[in-house]
């Protein structure tokens, strides 16, 4: 190795160039270096889910059905109107759509 200014020279042998060199007309060399391809990169998978089975059937809910009950006749004896019975008629009204709905 030899240090000039700020240039550092070293002696070794050449190399094998890792392209293709030909010599032009004009005095250079012409460069060709086939593509160099990435590696193909792994696809995605998809991941199909299977079939989805039948289900738990829902279940009756009965305490949220009799909790319209259970409110109107709290309200009934406590303002003492016949209108807060009105309420207790939704529960099996609750009941029988929930019913229907399933």
């Amino acid at each position: 190795m030899l240090r000039t200014g700020d240039s550092l020279f070293v002696l070794d042998e050449p190399a094998d160039p890792d392209a293709y060199l030909a010599p032009t007309g004009e005095g250079g060399l012409a460069y060709n270096r086939p593509p160099r391809l990435s590696p193909l990169r792994p696809r995605a998978r998809l991941v199909v889910p299977a079939l989805p089975g039948k289900g738990e059937t829902t279940r009756f809910q009965i305490l949220s059905s009799l909790v319209p009950l259970a409110f109107g006749l709290i309200m009934y004896f406590v303002t003492k109107q016949i209108y807060m019975l009105l309420f207790c008629l939704m529960s099996p009204l609750m009941m029988i759509s929930q019913w229907v709905s399933e």
